[in-house]
């Protein structure tokens, strides 16, 4: 949301409906995927099917501005990543830039000669690109000016502390320095897992662009977020609660 609570973009997540189990997050099966190697052909499904819903919802008229996917440090290091998401750009039938890549420092500090060239062409053929989970890594600055990028996502931890009457100075002088530190560079800001109102009304007023968690909205669906996306707008006066 920006801070207007207009929708921007949505985040494509991927959970396992198991016949047996239930939905399974991805915190229990995302790491056994990298360990057997499965995380390629999923994530190659993922930046289809993300392609594809986008797709849809254009037809339908009620598109984001950008869907972002998450993209895993042995599916950025494959030779044929660039190709995986020109197939996916090219399934979405939307020359416009829509694609969002979510990596994060410590994927991109581990090759920065590979990074830096496979990031150029992602930006020519424009698709964006944002740190996730910025200031938890390795917090070396100098990557911010070397490669292709629009977005930094800050972390939650950094305003979890930020509460009426309770706040932690350090945790509001750490917001204000990456949001300087981003605008500085031109770079946009995501709030990642706001909850509370008086959070959504600091991280304005710190300058952030743009804010996402429970606070807005849960984890939907296509078919649920569907009808947030053609209200365009999302009030906060209705709070959903964190699921279990």
């Amino acid at each position: 949301m920006d801070r207007h609570g207009k929708i921007r973009s949505v985040e494509a997540l991927i959970r396992w409906n198991h016949p047996t189990l239930g939905l399974v997050s991805p915190g229990a099966f995302i790491p056994l995927a990298e360990d057997t190697g499965l995380i390629l052909p999923v994530g190659a499904w993922v930046l289809q099917e993300a392609a594809r819903q986008f797709r849809q919802w254009r037809k339908e008229g009620c598109a984001p501005e950008s869907v972002a996917v998450n993209v895993s440090a042995l599916q950025f290091a494959q030779p044929d990543f660039i190709s995986t998401v020109q197939s996916a750009l090219q399934t979405s039938g939307c020359k416009d830039p829509w694609l969002e890549i979510e990596l994060t420092e410590s994927l991109l500090m581990r090759n920065m000669r590979d990074a830096s060239e496979k990031l150029a062409i992602l930006h020519a053929r424009g698709v964006r690109v944002a740190i996730d989970d910025f200031g938890t890594g390795y917090s070396s600055l100098a990557y911010l000016q070397r490669l292709s990028l629009e977005t930094l996502k800050i972390n939650q931890v950094f305003f979890d502390m930020v509460k009426p009457r309770n706040s932690e100075p350090n945790g509001r002088s750490i917001i204000g320095a990456i949001v300087a530190l981003a605008k500085s560079l031109d770079l946009q800001v995501v709030a990642e897992g706001v909850e509370t109102e008086f959070q959504r009304k600091f991280l304005v007023d710190a300058g952030v662009d743009l804010m996402q968690g429970f606070l807005f909205g849960a984890a939907l669906s296509a078919d649920e977020i569907e009808a947030f996306l053609r209200r365009g707008v999302i009030s906060t006066a209705r709070r959903l609660a964190r699921p279990a």
